[in-house]
Formats: C-alpha cells, sequence, structure tokens
C-alpha cells in the first residue's frame, strides 16, 4: 500500500488518541503549581493596584496630576514569572511527540511494505493494549 499524505495524518491522528490520556495525565498533575502561580500573580497584581490607590490619593492631596497617557502610577507586568514545573511538562510532553511520530513513521513504514486496512487496525489495537 501506498501511504499518501492523508493515511499519514490518520495514523498520526489515531496514535495522538491513543497518547491523549497520558498527556492529560501529565498536565493534570502539573495543575496545582500552575494556579498556585496564577495566584501568586494575582496577588502581585492586587498589592501593586493598592499601591497604586495609595500613591493617586497621596497625589491628589498635594495637587499632582498624570498626564491623560498614564492612568495608573503603578505598572504590573507578571508575564515573565512563571514556574520551573512548565519546562519539566514540556519536556513530558516531548517525549511523548516523539514516541508519537516514531510510532506512525513505524507504522507507515509497515504499510508500505504490504499492509491495508486490517494490517493498520491491528497495529493501533496491538498500540492501544501496550500504551
Amino acid at each position: 500500500m501506498r501511504v499518501t499524505k492523508r493515511i499519514e495524518e490518520y495514523v498520526r491522528d489515531e496514535v495522538r488518541k491513543i497518547s491523549a490520556c497520558k498527556e492529560a495525565a501529565i498536565r493534570e498533575r502539573y495543575q496545582p503549581e500552575f494556579d498556585a502561580l496564577e495566584a501568586f500573580k494575582e496577588a502581585i497584581v492586587k498589592s501593586a493596584n493598592e499601591l497604586g490607590d495609595t500613591i493617586q490619593a497621596e497625589m491628589q492631596a498635594k495637587g499632582y496630576k498624570t498626564s491623560r497617557y498614564c492612568e495608573n502610577v503603578i505598572q504590573t507586568c507578571t508575564c515573565g514569572i512563571y514556574t520551573p514545573a512548565k519546562e519539566k511538562m514540556d519536556d513530558e510532553i516531548a517525549e511523548i511527540n516523539t514516541w508519537i511520530n516514531e510510532q506512525t513513521r513505524l507504522m507507515c513504514v509497515k504499510l508500505e511494505m504490504g499492509g491495508d486496512m486490517n494490517t493498520l487496525t491491528a497495529m493501533l489495537e496491538e498500540l492501544r493494549k501496550e500504551f
């Protein structure tokens, strides 16, 4: 059987479906750290807003004003804060993606060497049992 792009995409999608539960488990395992990071970022923004309000009140008391382009005296940027757990999770997911690529390539080669839809179905079932 000649493996076209369409067949290869189908095989990759089926292999990805098989590995989806493992990827979901990885993401779920790291979710508490991501939630803690988001809570920390929200606390930073809240503290910065409170400080900004205090400064704004003091400025008004002294008669100071800001330009129309400067609504907030205190600017916060929490986008650069991240947890090392993100890198660990990305590494684990990259391993799964490598596995998907290897399995897809292997199945396509087997199909080109004389397989058909029944062969593909059998290979996918075998992969589901292993995974």
